[in-house]
């Protein structure tokens, strides 16, 4: 009996089709770069269909492609037009004491390992 194999990118649109696994996935990609959040967001609109986000944001299609490229610079408004689509909304959360710890360590630490080469040792 043949075994059934299921394609990659139509088990990837329907993850993305659900607002909690969009969600966690647009967070992962925010965490790790702004830069690449258009582009994760067009992956998500692919998987709901680029022309029914377009009408649920109120923009047109070609510029909602623009928009959400790799050289995109969606405005907020775009966004949480877009995010409604989806079924997520925008939201705003303090840093854990730990992320902020860490990203003013990984600014500092270059500075703070470079002063402690040129001190002299006692």
């Amino acid at each position: 009996m043949p075994k059934r194999v299921r394609d990659y990118q139509d088990f990837l649109n329907e993850q993305l089709r659900d607002p909690a696994f969009a969600s966690d996935y647009l967070s992962a990609t925010a965490l790790e770069s702004f830069e690449m959040l258009p582009v994760a967001m067009r992956k998500v609109a692919e998987a709901h269909k680029m022309s029914r986000v377009a009408n649920g944001a109120k923009v047109n299609r070609e510029s909602l492609y623009k928009t959400l490229s790799a050289n995109g610079n969606p405005r907020l408004d775009t966004m949480a037009g877009i995010l409604d689509v989806f079924g997520i909304q925008l939201a705003f959360l303090p840093k854990s004491r730990r992320q902020a710890n860490s990203r003013r360590v990984g600014k500092t630490k270059s500075t703070a390992s470079s002063v402690r080469a040129r001190r002299k040792p006692r």
